[in-house]
């Protein structure tokens, strides 16, 4: 049976949570710092809603081969996305400056500036996508 008296920690939780939208989010990391190095886990799953919490499929992309470059490219999740290991968003930065160098740079048309984009993203890309595999392992 669940004591009636709040716990230390159970109260920081209380104490981190600001009452309006905008200030939690002006909050947000700060408290999920705190939260994190500071609370007891058990706490925090404690005042979660329950009614947020789902299960979902994992799905992760196979690697391709380069195709014909035309007017649109991909970059980030819609060509190689990946299971959560910390990496999918860094790997979208990383594609969104290479496009950008490679257009800012290009000496050639802009055709060729996003098949050099293409070519190199592909490499490291699903490179990535194979190591957030293995750490998934």
């Amino acid at each position: 049976m669940r004591s009636t008296r709040s716990s230390a920690a159970e109260q920081q939780v209380r104490r981190h949570r600001p009452s309006s939208a905008r200030a939690r989010a002006a909050a947000g990391c700060r408290c999920q710092i705190e939260l994190t190095t500071d609370l007891n886990l058990a706490a925090l799953v404690r005042h979660a809603d329950p009614e947020s919490v789902h299960n979902t499929t994992m799905r992760t992309a196979k690697p391709l081969p380069h195709w014909e470059t035309g007017p649109v490219t991909l970059m980030g999740d819609a060509i190689h996305t990946m299971i959560p290991a910390g990496s999918s968003a860094g790997t979208a930065l990383r594609d969104a400056a290479l496009l950008c160098r490679r257009i800012t740079a290009r000496t050639g048309s802009l055709r060729d500036a996003v098949h050099a984009y293409e070519t190199e993203m592909l490499d490291y890309g699903f490179a990535m996508v194979e190591r957030s595999l293995r750490s998934a392992s």
